[in-house]
């Protein structure tokens, strides 16, 4: 490109003849776009997960404070997010119950 933008691209080559002549037929296709989309789609997945889980958190808060009467379970308030504290759905619920 003129621009100088940088493009990103899938390539396929393959040796022919061509009029008993060594020949290299070549095709390239300009995916920097669908890249673009992917990585814009992984981030919107990343922000939809943490969405979810914060809005079971808050789920389970409002049960403790309006259903139970008591402070907020302490599995609640552990991150999903974090390898070493990282608690099941379903170990959620149970401490919420």
């Amino acid at each position: 490109m003129k621009n100088g933008d940088i493009r990103v691209a899938l390539a396929s080559a393959e040796l022919i003849k061509v009029h008993e002549e060594p020949s290299v037929l070549a095709a390239f296709v300009d995916v920097t776009e669908r890249k673009r989309m992917q990585e814009a789609l992984a981030g919107k997945e990343l922000e939809l997960r943490q969405a979810q889980a914060l809005a079971h958190v808050a789920n389970c808060l409002l049960h403790d404070l309006l259903c139970c009467g008591k402070p907020p379970c302490r599995a609640a308030l552990r991150s999903p997010y974090k390898p070493a504290a990282r608690a099941t759905e379903s170990n959620l619920i149970i401490n919420c119950i």
